[in-house]
């Protein structure tokens, strides 16, 4: 798997600071694909760890190919695949108020 580091980018005009930890970018793949919406990459945090108390956003269904799934509210990936946390959730030069 490798990782890359959230790095400074410019979205919608405005700087958005990284905070240089590890993350994994991962291809999400929907599960109710819309015409015309192509699929993107997004990071993800290298582990998953529950006691961080947020439940997971993406279900990893491979790893060596790095391809995930969301996750519905309440919903849990199923046995085969590694629960994820998309980095935007943790990285505190991203959190919104």
């Amino acid at each position: 798997m490798k990782t890359e580091t959230c790095k400074d980018q410019v979205i919608d005009g405005v700087v958005q600071f990284g905070c240089g930890a590890p993350i994994v970018l991962a291809l999400v793949v929907p599960e109710h694909p819309r015409k015309g919406v192509g699929r993107k990459r997004i990071p993800l945090n290298p582990t998953y760890d529950p006691a961080c108390g947020i439940p997971p956003s993406h279900a990893i269904t491979s790893r060596t190919l790095l391809i995930c799934r969301p996750l519905d509210r309440g919903d849990t990936p199923a046995p085969h695949e590694d629960p994820a946390l998309t980095h935007l959730a943790t990285c505190p030069h991203r959190r919104r108020p």
